[in-house]
């Protein structure tokens, strides 16, 4: 239940090359501000498959944001201990808040251990063999990018 005393923060995290949301990718939420800083984050919430993600904090984990009608944050996206994106925002106390929108680029999805390939994106590789093809025969495809 939303009290006065709690403040929801909700966002979406995707693949920066297909938009396809990621499940599974852990978000930490720290204070940017001198009274907001602490040597842990301030919440922490998994995605759900379809990349999207919440927090209620209390305000009394807020410190000096109600002074200043914002909260400094910075959102950090996690796969397992390998640290993926780092965002700051500022967001209002009070009235609409934005849906925070978190992409990760497909050199991060590429480093990180639990992504679906299919989640960082579909991939069609088409080839065809010359000559006689011998029983039993594979293809494997490596796909190397720079981006």
């Amino acid at each position: 239940m939303k009290t006065a005393d709690t403040l929801s923060i909700h966002g979406f995290v995707s693949s920066a090359d297909t938009g396809l949301g990621i499940g599974g990718m852990q978000v930490e939420l720290w204070g940017t501000r001198a009274n907001d800083y602490a040597p842990q984050p301030l919440a922490r919430n998994r995605t759900e498959d379809s990349g999207a993600f919440g927090f209620q904090l209390r305000s009394s984990a807020l410190a000096e944001a109600h002074s200043s009608g914002t909260l400094g944050v910075e959102l950090r996206v996690l796969d397992e201990d390998r640290e993926l994106l780092r965002e700051a925002w500022e967001l209002p106390l009070h009235g609409d808040r934005p849906l925070i929108e978190l992409s990760i680029p497909e050199y991060a999805l590429a480093m990180a251990p639990s992504v679906s390939r299919a989640a960082a994106g579909a991939c069609e590789v088409q080839g065809r063999v010359r000559g006689p093809v011998p029983e039993g025969a594979t293809a494997v495809a490596i796909i190397r990018t720079l981006s």
